[in-house]
C-alpha cells in the first residue's frame, strides 16, 4: 500500500477520495499521512486489525498495523482518518480478535442454542503472524456446557492474556415462543463492565 507524507487540510483531502492518517511507532516519529480512500478501504477490508501489512513512505518500507480508524458518527461508512502502528520484526502485539462460532446447527437435535458470553478475546502474538478470528466449534456440545477462555485452542504462537475465566458462550435449552434475543438477555447475569486497559474509538463495524 502506497502512503503520502500529508500536505493538505484533512477536509480538503477528503473531497478528493483520500483519508487522512497519522503513522507513528518503533523508530519513527509521528507524521501526518494521507491515502487514497479506495485503497485504504481494500486494505482494511484485507488485514483488519489484526494482521499486518506493509506500506510505502519516502521509498522506504514500513511493517504497519492498522491501530484505529475513526469514522463519522452520523453516517458510520464514511472514514474521517486513520493510525498506523509501525513495529519491527519479531515483535509481539497485542489485539483483540473477534470470537467466531461454528456448529450451531447441531443445537436443533436437543432443542439448544448457543448464548453467547464476550464477542472477542484479547489475545498476544508475533507481528510476524496474523490471526482474523478466533474459532470455537460447538457441534459436540450439549445442554449445560459452558466454553471460557482457559479452553480455547489457540493457533501456535497465539496466547491469551486476560482472564481465563472469562465466560465466551454456554449452550441452554431453547425456551418455546422465546426469542434467542429475550433468551440471551435472561441468561446473562449482569456484571460490572470491566474497565478498558486503553481507549476504543473505533466505530467502524468490519464487514
Amino acid at each position: 500500500m502506497k502512503i503520502e507524507k500529508r500536505t493538505e487540510h484533512p477536509a480538503s483531502l477528503r473531497k478528493t477520495q483520500r483519508i487522512p492518517g497519522v503513522i507513528y511507532g518503533k523508530g519513527i516519529k509521528p507524521i501526518p499521512i494521507q491515502a487514497d480512500d479506495k485503497e485504504f478501504r481494500d486494505t482494511y477490508k484485507t488485514f483488519g486489525k489484526t494482521k499486518s501489512f506493509k506500506v510505502k513512505l519516502d521509498n522506504k518500507t514500513h511493517q504497519v498495523f492498522i491501530k484505529d480508524v475513526q469514522t463519522d458518527v452520523m453516517n458510520p461508512k464514511t472514514i474521517l482518518s486513520f493510525d498506523f502502528l509501525k513495529v519491527e520484526h519479531g515483535n509481539l502485539i497485542k489485539n483483540k480478535v473477534p470470537v467466531r462460532i461454528h456448529g450451531r446447527e447441531a443445537m436443533e437435535k436437543f432443542n439448544g442454542i448457543v448464548v453467547t458470553g464476550a464477542t472477542e478475546v484479547e489475545v498476544e502474538y508475533s507481528v510476524d503472524k496474523g490471526i482474523d478470528f478466533i474459532d470455537i466449534d460447538v457441534t459436540n456440545c450439549h445442554l449445560g456446557d459452558v466454553i471460557h477462555v482457559r479452553d480455547l485452542r489457540l493457533p501456535d504462537g497465539v496466547k491469551a492474556v486476560e482472564d481465563e475465566g472469562k465466560l465466551l458462550l454456554s449452550i441452554i435449552e431453547a425456551k418455546r415462543g422465546v426469542s434467542e434475543v429475550e433468551i440471551v438477555t435472561e441468561a446473562q447475569p449482569a456484571e460490572t463492565p470491566e474497565p478498558e486497559t486503553q481507549p476504543h474509538t473505533d466505530q467502524h463495524h468490519h464487514s
